[in-house]
Formats: structure tokens, sequence, C-alpha cells
């Protein structure tokens, strides 16, 4: 079936870079050029208040999201999932998991924050209050939890594990856990030119970087090619039968997939395209029957 006209201008290009947005407008600050030349990360350095860098192979460095008109419209698409702790993702899918009210305010913050001495005795306070605690747990804030593989089923490792911490006999105890998946996009070829121009950009023009890149928006695309679709689905779904039946157990508070607005409207076809009702309890009821966003809620 032949496609109708496309309204976008066409090409792949870096979005955010350092988790500073060059396309399709530059914001460039003193902040925003400081981050790029150093190589920091302001979205691990926010939580786990130090300052890290990105941790991305060279061929990638810095990129948070890709714009691309693949589903039609032009649209931002994950390709860090450290990207999304900048909007206070991990505190609402704590919500969700755990089923806090909005009117309460839980303490969530990064395993690797228990090193400090102030942070742990913060958190005896609160437990002593009776106030939600909890840490989480990811690949470079505290390290990357994961089940072990058995006859019957593979290791798998989850992309952030949210702990549930409660006072008992005088000593902070761990509880219940919760799951929660970031669905990144990969994309095809490799982001090494656009990656390069940026770089030499930056190194040329450190005082006019900002409107150098807005007169070379084509330096964000060089090389860029499109999403893997297909192969993110059927990677993703394998995974989440399992993990989504992990989250019916009674350790576990449940499993959320967070899902990129870009991500979910490329996953229409594969799905049949459900019309999704939302329910009072925050899941997602789709016109077959099935439930999106929680595992052990049918």
């Amino acid at each position: 079936m032949a496609r109708g006209p496309r309204t976008e201008t066409p090409g792949n290009f870096v979005s955010e870079w350092f988790g500073h947005r060059v396309h399709p407008n530059v914001i460039s600050t003193t902040a925003s050029v400081a981050d790029q030349q150093s190589e920091r990360c302001p979205f691990l350095s926010g939580a786990t208040n130090e300052d890290r860098p990105c941790i991305k192979t060279a061929a990638a460095r810095g990129v948070c999201t890709i714009s691309s008109i693949s589903n039609g419209p032009r649209q931002d698409w994950l390709v860090c999932p450290y990207r999304a702790l900048s909007d206070g993702l991990v505190e609402r899918a704590t919500r969700q998991l755990f089923s806090i009210a909005e009117t309460v305010t839980p303490f969530v913050t990064p395993a690797v924050t228990l090193k400090h001495d102030d942070v742990r005795a913060d958190i005896v306070d609160r437990l002593n209050a009776r106030q939600p605690v909890f840490i989480y747990f990811d690949k470079k804030t505290g390290g990357e939890l994961s089940i072990p593989p058995t006859d019957r089923s593979p290791e798998f490792s989850f992309d952030v594990t949210i702990v549930e911490l409660t006072m008992e006999e005088g000593a902070p105890h761990i509880d219940r856990f919760g799951i929660l998946e970031i669905q990144t996009m990969d994309f095809h070829g490799s982001y090494r030119d656009a990656v390069r121009n940026l770089r030499e950009g930056l190194r040329m023009h450190p005082t006019r970087f900002g409107p150098t890149v807005q007169d070379n928006q084509w330096w964000l695309s060089e090389g860029v090619e499109g999403p893997n679709i297909a192969n993110v689905f059927k990677r993703t779904f394998y995974q989440m039968m399992f993990k989504f039946q992990l989250g019916q157990h009674d350790r576990c508070a449940g499993c959320v997939l967070a899902v990129p607005q870009s991500v979910w409207d490329s996953w229409q076809r594969h799905l049949g395209a459900p019309e999704l009702v939302a329910e009072s309890d925050g899941t997602h009821t789709g016109r077959c029957g099935w439930a999106a966003g929680r595992g052990g809620r049918q």
C-alpha cells in the first residue's frame, strides 16, 4: 500500500546531547556547554547528587534522544535509559507499585547514596516516623539486580529494582520489591559521525557552539539511521512475559514497563492498535480485556 506524502523534514537527528537540546532548536547556555565539555550526565548526576560522566561508548557518547519521523510526525526516541531519571519516573513508578496516595510523599533514593552517613541517618529517622522509604538499584546507581538461570528459564536482569524499607525491632528491614523496566529504542547503524561532528564543533567553536550547531543541523543527522522497531518489540515482549509473571509473586509489588510515546506508537501494528481505557488504579485496560502497565494486575 502506498504511503501518503510526509509533511515533516526527512532524516534522523541527535536531538539531545549530554542532556541538552540540539534539535530542532539548540538550547545553549553556560551550564549546557560545561556539561558537554566535561561529558557530564546531568541525569545520573542529579539522581546521585554527585557529578557522573556519561556511560555510553565513544561512538554514542552524550546521545540521549534521537528525533525521527518513523511514525509519521517528528518525535523524540529515548536511546539512553538514564535520560528518564530526570522527570521523577522512579517516584511515579514507586507510587504505582506500592499504592502510595498522592497526598503522601515517599522518600526514594538510589542505593549508591547509602554510602553517605547523613543519608543513612535520614532514612532511619524517616522509618521511625513511619514514612515510606524506598531505595533503588540499577546498573550505574547501585548495581543491576538479576534472577539466576534455571533449567526452565534464562537469567534476567532488571533495569531498576525498587526496594521497600521498613523498621523492625529497631533496625531497617528489606520488605517487598518492585521492578521498573524503561523501554529505550535501538537504531540501525551508528551515531559515530554525528557525535564526531558535535564534539569537533564544540572544540572549534566553544563560545559560539549553539549558533554554529543551529546553522549546521546536518551535523546531527550524518550517518544516523532509523529505529529498529521489530527487533525491540520482539526482545521486549519475550522478557516482559517473565517479568510480569514475577510481578505476581507475594514478595513483589509488581512490574512497571515505562514506554515512551514514540515507542508505543510504533508498536500499534504489532499489538492490533488497542484502545486503552484508564482505570482508577492507574492501569489501562485494552478493548480485548488485557491490562497494561503493571504486572500482577489482570
